[in-house]
Formats: C-alpha cells, sequence, structure tokens
C-alpha cells in the first residue's frame, strides 16, 4: 500500500529494451544529436542542474536547458533528466550535511517540482540526483536517510499536479544492494516507476547477470504483490585508459553489453558516454566516449559508436559512410 498519502500508484514505465547515451551539455557539438539519432538511439541522458535553474531565490529560468531541449524531438530523442545537485542558495556546496534541513529539502523539492511543470508532458522520465551513494556526488559521505528524506519531499510535490510523470532512482554507483534496500525500506517504490543503476565494471558485462538476479530479489520483497518494477542501466561503459583496453575491445564490451541487457529485460540501457570529454589518454573520464572530441567540431567516430549501430541497426560497420551532417549506408 502507498505510503505517500496521495492514492497514487507509480505510472509504469512503458519502455522495453531501449537504448541511449550520456550527453554533457557543455561537449555537444553541432549534428550531435542527428549522430545519437543515426546510431539508433531512442534516448539521451543528461543533468537539469539546479544552479542553472534558480540563481535567484524563488525565481526558475529554464532558458539554458531550453536551448538543449529544443534538439530532442527533431531527433526523435527522449530525455532522462536528472534533477541534481545542490545549490549555494539553501546550502553549502561540496557539504551535503548542511542540505539536511527542512528549508533545503523544501527549496529542492520545489525546483524539482517547477522543472516538471515546465516540461510536463513531453515524456521526460526526471531522475533523482545522481550517485547519491557516492561521496563525490553526496560529499563528504552518502547519507541515505537524508537522501530518501529529500528525494521523497520532491516526489510528493510532483506528483501533487502531475501524478503521470515518471521518477526514476536512485541512480547508484554500481548495483549498490545496501543503499538501495534503504531507499526501498523508506518507501520509495510508492513514487519511482524503476531502479536505476549504473552497473560499472572493468570485467566481461556477463558478470552482471548475478548482480541483476540479486537486484531482482531484493525489489521483490519491497514491491506491491503483482507490481514487476523495471530496472534501468542509467550509467555503463568501458574506457579506452583502463589498462588492457583499446578502441576495438571498447566496442567489443559495448556489443556484449548490449546484448546482455536485452537477455536480461533491461528496460532502458544508458552508455557513458557520447563523447570524449578531454584530450588526456590515461585519464578515464576522457575516454568513454564514443565518438572522439574534436576541437574543430568535426564527427569522428570511434569503433564502439559503429558497433552501436550494428546492435541497433544492424549495419555492418564496413558498411557505413559518415559525415558530418549525416550517416548513410553504403549501398
Amino acid at each position: 500500500m502507498s505510503t505517500s498519502g496521495l492514492n497514487a500508484t507509480p505510472p509504469p514505465l512503458g519502455i522495453f529494451g531501449e537504448y541511449g547515451v550520456t550527453i554533457h551539455t557543455g561537449a555537444i557539438q553541432s549534428g550531435d544529436f542527428a549522430q545519437i539519432h543515426n546510431a539508433g538511439f531512442k534516448w539521451i541522458r543528461t543533468d537539469l542542474f539546479w544552479t542553472w535553474v534558480e540563481a535567484t531565490p524563488g525565481i526558475f529560468d529554464f532558458a539554458t536547458f531550453d536551448r538543449l531541449a529544443a534538439n530532442f524531438p527533431v531527433n526523435d530523442l527522449r530525455p532522462i533528466v536528472i534533477l541534481d545537485y545542490s545549490n549555494a542558495l539553501y546550502a553549502t556546496v561540496g557539504d551535503m550535511t548542511t542540505a539536511n534541513s527542512d528549508r533545503f529539502r523544501a527549496a529542492y523539492a520545489a525546483f524539482s517540482a517547477a522543472s516538471v511543470a515546465h516540461y510536463a508532458g513531453r515524456g521526460f522520465i526526471w531522475e533523482q540526483w545522481n550517485e547519491p551513494n557516492n561521496s563525490s556526488a553526496w560529499p563528504p559521505a552518502p547519507d541515505s536517510a537524508a537522501y530518501v528524506a529529500l528525494m521523497k519531499q520532491a516526489c510528493i510535490e510532483i506528483r501533487k499536479k502531475y501524478p503521470q510523470e515518471i521518477i526514476i532512482g536512485p541512480a547508484s554507483s554500481g548495483i549498490d544492494l545496501p543503499f538501495i534496500e534503504a531507499c526501498l525500506r523508506g518507501g520509495m517504490l510508492d513514487y519511482w516507476s524503476a531502479i536505476s543503476v549504473h552497473p560499472y565494471r572493468h570485467t566481461d558485462p556477463a558478470t552482471a547477470s548475478a548482480d541483476y538476479a540479486k537486484l531482482r530479489a531484493l525489489i521483490a520483497q519491497y514491491a506491491a504483490p503483482g507490481r514487476t518494477v523495471p530496472i534501468i542501466s542509467g550509467e555503463w561503459g568501458y574506457t579506452t585508459a583502463w589498462a588492457g583496453f583499446d578502441d576495438a575491445k571498447q566496442a567489443d564490451y559495448l556489443s556484449r553489453m548490449f546484448k546482455l541487457n536485452k537477455q536480461e529485460n533491461i528496460s532502458l540501457t544508458i552508455w557513458y558516454d557520447w563523447r570524449d570529454d578531454g584530450d588526456d589518454p590515461t585519464n578515464m573520464e576522457h575516454r568513454f566516449g564514443l565518438v572522439r572530441r574534436s576541437p574543430a567540431r568535426t564527427f569522428d567516430p570511434k569503433s564502439a559508436y559503429l558497433a552501436a549501430r550494428q546492435e541497433l541497426l544492424g549495419i555492418p560497420p564496413s558498411n557505413v559512410l559518415i559525415n558530418v551532417k549525416t550517416v548513410v549506408p553504403v549501398p
């Protein structure tokens, strides 16, 4: 039974076996959305930073994100929008212990509700924070009770007016069963339509099968009778900066991961990430991309991009002609 007090069951996710990529707004280049679509992806995952939206208390300005969001329907893409992180108007940024207050919770809930109100009905999925079980995202240390209290208040504000909008969480770093269980024990299945996790690993993607089985068993303990709660693989990639990885192995592991998640009935799989984030080949964050960084703003796909097209569209990597505007199969 719902503990939300709103007498509403979370709406069904309604997504089955689809794929997308993570984007970073500052790294998006002209034509990127078309190339994402041309690879067969249907989704992008990106941040809606609280600090972008609310620079003055109580005034919400979506102009920055509106410019990004205008590209989604034009390119037949839907977004997972992450409602994150802290805001210096209400707490000390970099110290989430200062955010554990009624004032902060009310402000975050207001930001979340205003965001949903602005984009309601457009098919967005709303994700609550990113990797809150990681100290880099919830400094100085994760606090599942504080996370649940914060997200529950935001969910209640959203569902008062927009009960059919999809909310997911907790976007955990790894498949962190103790943290996820704390969320489920705290009643978050009254609000979330799916559980999102980031199953990163250096090993073969097939090793995630056992973790998925444990997660499903955990969800079943807390889900209402007869309810099946989908799993979203919200971030998962392989960087060529890791020892033993190169472009060919990254592409191979992408193919294996996509196949595994299909076999495991994962509702939505998001590859991390779209574009290499920097120029240091030894920095792991700089080498997760499907395409290379290009100061000339040209489209430079890696083997993993071509592997994605093959998995999602059935086009062999050897049969594509690529230019900056489009990707066309060679007759």
